[in-house]
């Protein structure tokens, strides 16, 4: 399991703040191994700013959430994290998905302009 990188600023973080961090998060890089990643948590008018900043072998991602419970707040953090990962991982796919029907097309397209061309040849 990753070791979360916490950061408080202007707020200390506890050893049972950086446990339920760890616990929480790891769901996250669990699912999409990170490259690097920190944690940050700094003080707000509206209370305790969160901040998660994450980064794999492609992309970079961040999520923030302003919240007065730190533990409420790093769930909300967590799901939003996932919910950006699995939304841009997906839109990939996709992406590859209509290029390679694309391609197919193109290469049937293709396949049958030449067999056109043998058949007039032929003749």
């Amino acid at each position: 399991m990753a070791k979360i990188n916490i950061q408080g600023v202007a707020v200390s973080v506890t050893e049972t703040m950086r446990t339920e961090a760890q616990k929480a998060i790891s769901k996250v890089f669990n699912r999409y191994p990170p490259i690097s990643h920190r944690l940050t948590v700094r003080e707000s008018p509206k209370g305790i700013e969160l901040k998660l900043s994450y980064q794999d072998d492609v992309d970079s991602y961040e999520a923030s959430h302003t919240c007065k419970d730190f533990y409420g707040g790093i769930k909300v953090i967590r799901d939003t994290m996932l919910r950006n990962i699995k939304r841009t991982h997906q839109s990939k796919i996709d992406q590859k998905r209509k290029g390679g029907i694309k391609n197919e097309l193109a290469r049937d397209s293709i396949d049958d302009d030449e067999s056109e061309l043998m058949d007039e040849e032929a003749l």
